[in-house]
């Protein structure tokens, strides 16, 4: 990206948290427009939005769930990266899947 669309996501991002009441967001934002990129290529465009979206999701759901547990060194502390690691290793086993087809 250029050093304006930088700029741009970066103050979109601020304003999005702050109205959301968040510090901060749960992930790099490189790594989740990244991500959004290999599920648009992967699955088809429209999975990118949606992949993030269930990915946050799960993330909170997941945070909640072991912070109401009380599971130390989990919740809030683990971010959004082992919802990002399972859509990973799904595009994966779906390029193993094509090229398994694609090999018969």
């Amino acid at each position: 990206m250029t050093d304006d669309r930088d700029a741009l996501l970066a103050a979109w991002v601020d304003e999005l948290c702050a109205a959301l009441g968040l510090e901060q967001p749960p992930a790099d934002i490189d790594t989740v427009l990244a991500l959004a990129g290999r599920v648009a290529h992967g699955v088809v465009r429209p999975a990118a939005p949606l992949a993030t979206f269930l990915a946050g999701y799960a993330a909170g759901r997941r945070a909640g769930i072991e912070d109401a547990a009380l599971t130390p060194g989990t919740g809030a502390g683990a971010g959004i990266g082992p919802e990002l690691a399972t859509i990973d290793r799904l595009l994966a086993e779906r390029g193993a899947a094509s090229n398994e087809e694609g090999a018969s």
